[in-house]
């Protein structure tokens, strides 16, 4: 039997906050709007803007783009979604990228 998490309501003022600064950090919006990480997280997903889409945009761009540094896709995925991504994750986004192809 598995239980279910209780559904986070996600704020408006949350949700229009992320649509108008996509690229600002979790920390820093809770730090702006004093609002739970949860909420943050909830708002993120409902926006499209989550660490797993862009670690998929950034999966895709390495298969158009093989040659791309982690400089590069590491500043894509900054400016863009708001994620911080680290080498590490870069290189397994390649290995992934490059299994695919």
């Amino acid at each position: 039997m598995s239980k279910k998490a209780p559904k986070i309501q996600v704020s408006g003022r949350v949700l229009s906050f992320l649509k108008r600064h996509p690229s600002t950090l979790e920390a820093e919006t809770i730090q702006k709007l004093r609002c739970s990480r949860t909420e943050v997280r909830e708002a993120r997903k409902v926006l499209g803007i989550d660490r797993s889409t862009a670690r998929a945009h950034v999966v895709k761009l390495l298969r158009r783009r093989p040659s791309a540094t982690a400089a590069e896709m590491i500043a894509v995925a900054h400016d863009q979604y708001g994620v911080k991504f680290d080498p590490p994750d870069i290189s397994r986004a390649r290995r992934i990228a490059l299994a695919g192809s």
